[in-house]
């Protein structure tokens, strides 16, 4: 890629993107004058001033009044205002001299050094006066406010935009472009990072911009302040956090444990059910994205094998992946051929035995974590496993039984999450 198309593409996104916040503002502003903001602000001041309002677009046309019969009608005072940038006093006399004006005061609205509306106060001009400063004052600080949202959220759309690019590969001929791009937002993707996945649920009256800020602020006030967080999709937020390569396995993996807790906790405070997976390190910009989908496969292989878990680290479940990528007609013989007969019974012991083997596994094999685990006594579980070995022929307390039984269970615990509803109550042959 030539160094000319790498510096008109990054100029035109900087032009769009940042240099041309104040004019896409400015625009903005004027439709939520319109749409949202006009008659607040007209029904706020007459409650405060006891005094009619009028407040007029870009065209003169007034968009709000305490007379809503003047509403939509053109206002040739604050044509003029518009136009010359200056406040107008219309006295009586001068009413039959201008279009759809009555007596009073009317004033520009100013922002980023352009007039983008006008007000007026309907009365004698010796009377209304004192207050047009005052109302042109108060106007200007509501869009102010507004403008500060439109602010927050457009660079939020900026990010998101740009995390976007970078997660889904749209960038492999243009690096330098897509570097340039991260340090205007503030980010430095020369730092090797790790990606973290928050997958929630949707949850009627949830803000999620409410949500991404909090957690957004509660990384800035953390050691963590240089990760990016940005949403993708509807139910998707990722974390893309530094990683210190001189520190041990142990030692990231305890931060990236606390910054996935700190995470959770937010998520808990807006009442979300949230399932994190978290990928691993991998260099250069591409392997920022390989991270990502190992976030991805994480938390999609949590859901199947590990539902009681919310946190979910790829490393942790990369017999799982395995499992996951086999052939179909490969995983179903499989788990037929070893676990056919206890399935096929389907009776009400089913389930309780292979909830037994899931736990016995997790537990590293140990009779009395997997008991404790289960509150159940050790004969029990003795019990339970002698009837798993007598349904399969394998013995659950051997190592290579018990390899077989848990590849078995995990291609058929896959297979059960991954089949239509009506398929999974089917019974199995053997």
């Amino acid at each position: 890629m030539c160094t000319m198309h790498s510096e008109t593409l990054l100029y035109f996104w900087y032009s769009v993107s940042v240099r041309n916040y104040s004019y896409r503002f400015l625009e903005s502003l004027m439709k939520m004058l319109k749409q949202e903001l006009a008659s607040a602000i007209v029904s706020k001041l007459i409650s405060i001033l006891g005094k009619n309002i009028n407040l007029m677009d870009e065209r003169g046309v007034i968009i709000a009044s305490g007379d809503p019969a003047r509403i939509g009608t053109f206002h040739e005072g604050a044509a003029y205002v518009i136009k010359s940038g200056k406040p107008l006093e219309i006295s009586p006399k001068d009413v039959d001299a201008l279009e759809g004006v009555r007596p009073g005061i009317n004033v520009p609205i100013t922002l980023e050094n352009r007039t983008v509306g006008v007000v007026g106060i309907t009365g004698e001009p010796s009377e209304v006066r004192n207050y047009a400063q005052i109302v042109r004052y108060t106007v200007e600080l509501m869009l102010e406010q507004a403008a500060l949202k439109e602010q927050v959220h457009m660079k939020e759309r900026v990010k998101e935009v740009f995390l976007h690019d970078l997660l889904s590969g749209n960038w492999e001929t243009e690096e330098e472009v897509l570097m340039h791009r991260a340090s205007l937002i503030g980010f430095d993707l020369s730092i090797p990072r790790v990606a973290i996945v928050l997958s929630f649920s949707q949850t009627e009256g949830l803000n999620q911009i409410e949500f991404l800020r909090e957690l957004s602020n509660e990384i800035v006030r953390s050691p963590d302040k240089r990760s990016l967080v940005g949403l993708m999709g509807s139910n998707r937020l990722v974390i893309l956090t530094p990683i210190d390569l001189n520190s041990t396995p142990k030692q990231q993996r305890r931060r990236l444990e606390q910054l996935s807790l700190r995470a959770l906790e937010q998520a808990k405070k807006h009442r979300l059910q949230v399932v994190i997976g978290v990928g691993r390190y991998h260099p250069e910009l591409e392997g920022i994205k390989k991270s990502y989908m190992e976030g991805l496969e994480a938390v999609s292989l949590g859901k199947i094998f590990c539902p009681e878990v919310k946190i979910h680290f790829f490393e942790d479940l990369q017999v799982e992946y395995l499992v996951s990528k086999l052939p179909n007609s490969l995983k179903r013989a499989f788990w037929k051929m070893v676990l056919g007969r206890l399935v096929a019974s389907n009776d009400k012991y089913t389930e309780e035995l292979l909830n037994t083997l899931k736990n016995y596994f997790e537990e590293d094999l140990s009779i009395k974590k997997t008991s404790q685990r289960l509150f159940i006594h050790r004969n029990t579980l003795f019990h339970r496993l002698k009837k798993i070995q007598s349904a399969t022929g394998l013995d659950p307390t051997k190592f290579t039984d018990a390899f077989k039984l848990k590849l078995a269970l995990l291609l058929y615990l896959y297979e059960k999450e991954n089949l239509p509803e009506p398929t999974r109550n089917e019974s199995t042959p053997s």
